[in-house]
């Protein structure tokens, strides 16, 4: 308990003292930036900062807790210094607010699409406190990544997860959130909150992106409405993946170029660059967030046209750089392909894949596959917006469209371009789609098109047809009837749930989730206009939320991850080998200090798995491993040729719990255990295998 007193301790003092130079650079360099843009600068502030010094410190396998904390206190202290010097030469111009066109009701309105949206992002959150975090992506790749960054303290290698060659080269800047939380506390116990500050930063945008019309409310509750849909909350609810993250980093690049004016004659370059910063921060997290991006980049040259041009193009990319290269060139210098499992040209570079690309297909290629519509793409899009998806897909459409004709201005046209190019990038671009002969991936990866089906309702919030007379209640009341819609149908949280291989999440529970922050949304919204008391309040909850960590440490650690396979996560500073699963986060423990490794060669950046009993029983040796975790997915597999055979053969391991149960490889639903746990207690033979 001391050790997480004092990493908590260390903690706050990190992420404080960075803070303070963020917001003191931002009232010194940008002192009309207020409020919710004030907020959003610093957000980007913040996020910048972890991100670099994890890149610097990882490059330089340095990522330690103490030069950590040394590196974070000093760039926050260089901020606030820099903030000073230049405070008399600098003044960045911000767009005037215009007086919410909704008035009180409006505010209470959006509180309530707030609550009620953001009620199942708390329920799958707190289910990561009591069950461990949910989604096969997320102990697959996401937090193992974290944890091996933690482990090793460096970024300089490849970490592989598995016997391919796709996850290990994602850019997972996104991870490097929890592994600051890890690295300090020891524990993932600050993950499963991270995507629901991420949704409310994305909210946030939303009301400021609506500021400059008078459409804070407006867009605040489009915005709510289209982060509230089943498939994004149930895909990102108290998990580590990171299409909420994407979407929020985009959001606020573009809510601080609206606030910016940036299609005036002289653009201000210190936006461009925070903008430039949040969107490399989105690039460097998940590259199907690329399409978005390069609208984005081609968007802001255009808006800047008028203006110092070059100076803006440099700005730009200098920033998306600095956030959000660091994995291409990574990958570009071990294996000479920034996107290793893509088959890349450009211009006369080519750049050769690094997998096997079957599976891999565009939805639009699909498009016109009568049996792929009514097999996959219908039922796939009413689990993921609800029973009036077709509603869904036309508001999306009819926002980037109105916008990008009408604007609002030139950032208003940006956006919509940025949302429209998103939206392409979804349909066209390569993805693992096909399985079985159709696109049963399609549910899966619609998250992708989450950016664009933002960018679109908020665009339709602020359109100038919308904001006359009687008619700035139209949009509100029909996003309302189509959150009550998508929230309470039968079955609404049944489908993608099931995808994360976890309990299904029931309405009850989410309903209770609404409830509780719908009474929290109004009590601030009570509140919001009383500063001494906010204060107080926010003072409180602070406090009760260190208090709760501290209580909730032991009854988190003994808890998560407990009933699925309890004596691999029981085991403390082993060294796992696993084959044959790829869901392995339990195995590194309670305090995260167990090596956990998938066994295989690897050689210029490509993982080839073992195909011989010598070859496994030879990597096992090598690794020097303790145990061997091994997927079992049918009791008919262990009797043959592979990894559980060989491993149980060998003389010098012992058999703590063997696997009794099978899964459905299409649905996977799973019954009993499938995980088979070796000890081993000496050295392998693996001459025995030719015998």
């Amino acid at each position: 308990m001391f050790r997480f007193l004092l990493g908590l301790l260390a903690l706050l003092l990190a992420l404080g003292g960075a803070h303070h130079g963020v917001r003191s650079a931002r009232r010194a360099l940008m002192p009309r930036w207020t409020g919710a843009p004030g907020a959003l600068v610093d957000a980007v502030g913040m996020i910048s900062v972890i991100i670099v010094v994890t890149q610097f410190l990882g490059l330089l396998a340095i990522y330690h807790p103490a030069t950590v904390l040394a590196a974070l206190l000093a760039t926050g202290y260089g901020l606030r210094y820099v903030g000073i010097r230049l405070e008399p030469r600098v003044d960045v111009p911000i767009v005037p607010g215009v007086e919410d066109r909704l008035g009180r009701p409006g505010r209470i309105i959006a509180t309530i699409a707030v609550a009620a949206a953001l009620g199942p992002w708390i329920v799958r959150a707190a289910v990561g406190f009591t069950a461990g975090m949910p989604g096969a992506d997320t102990r697959w790749y996401h937090l193992p990544a974290a944890a091996k960054l933690v482990q090793s303290g460096s970024l300089q290698q490849i970490e592989f997860f598995d016997g391919g060659n796709l996850t290990s080269y994602y850019p997972l800047a996104s991870t490097w959130f929890h592994a600051i939380g890890m690295l300090f506390l020891e524990s993932d116990l600050l993950s499963p909150v991270i995507n629901l500050a991420w949704t409310c930063l994305a909210l946030l945008a939303c009301w400021a992106f609506g500021r400059p019309t008078g459409s804070s409310s407006a867009a605040l509750i489009a915005g709510a409405v289209a982060l509230s849909f089943p498939g994004l909350v149930g895909h990102n609810g108290g998990s580590a993946m990171n299409d909420i993250v994407v979407v929020a980093l985009i959001l606020v690049a573009l809510a601080l170029l609206v606030n910016a004016d940036v299609g005036a004659a002289a653009p201000p370059l210190t936006v461009i660059a925070l903008a430039g910063l949040a969107t490399g921060a989105a690039l460097g997290t998940k590259w199907t967030i690329i399409p978005a991006a390069v609208g984005l980049t081609v968007g802001i040259l255009v808006a800047a046209r008028r203006g110092p041009w070059l100076r803006a193009a440099v700005v730009w990319s200098v920033a998306a750089v600095l956030t959000g290269s660091f994995t291409y060139l990574r990958n570009l210098v071990v294996v000479g392909n920034p996107l290793p499992p893509q088959d890349l040209k450009l211009g006369p570079l080519e750049f050769e894949s690094v997998r096997e690309t079957e599976g891999v297909a565009s939805v639009a290629s699909w498009l016109t596959d009568d049996q792929a519509w009514s097999v996959v793409f219908s039922p796939g899009l009413e689990t993921w917006f609800g029973p009036l998806w077709s509603v869904a897909l036309i508001l999306t459409a009819a926002g980037l469209f109105v916008g990008l004709i009408a604007g609002p201005g030139a950032a208003g046209r940006l956006a919509a371009f940025t949302g429209l190019v998103s939206a392409l990038g979804y349909l066209l671009m390569p993805q693992n789609l096909e399985v079985l002969g159709l696109p049963n991936y399609f549910l899966s990866n619609l998250r992708y098109g989450a950016p664009a089906i933002v960018i679109g309702f908020v665009l339709l919030a602020v359109a100038p047809p919308l904001r006359r007379g009687r008619r700035v209640w139209v949009l509100p009341a029909a996003m309302m009837v189509l959150l009550a819609t998508s929230l309470t149908a039968p079955g609404a949280w049944t489908g993608v749930d099931d995808w994360h291989f976890q309990d299904v999440v029931g309405t009850d529970d989410t309903v209770a989730g609404i409830v509780g922050a719908l009474a929290v949304g109004l009590i601030g919204l009570w509140l919001v206009h009383r500063p001494a008391t906010t204060r107080a309040v926010a003072a409180t909850v602070l406090a009760v939320a260190l208090v709760a960590a501290v209580a909730l440490r032991d009854t988190y650690t003994d808890a998560r991850y407990a009933d699925p396979f309890h004596e691999a996560y029981e085991l403390e500073d082993a060294s796992v080998a696993i084959s044959g699963t790829l869901v392995q986060y339990m195995f590194y423990g309670p305090d995260l200090g167990n090596h956990v490794q998938f066994v295989a060669e690897v050689e210029d950046g490509v993982i080839t798995p073992p195909s011989t009993c010598s070859e496994w029983l030879r990597g096992v040796e090598a690794g020097g491993y303790t145990h061997v975790v091994i997927g079992v997915l049918d009791p008919v597999v262990k009797d043959s040729d592979g990894p559980y055979r060989w491993t149980a053969d060998d003389p010098a391991t012992s058999l703590i719990r063997d696997a009794d149960g099978s899964a459905n490889l299409f649905t996977g639903e799973a019954s009993g255990n499938l995980l088979a746990l070796f000890s081993v207690d000496g050295d392998l033979d693996p001459t025995r295998c030719a015998r």
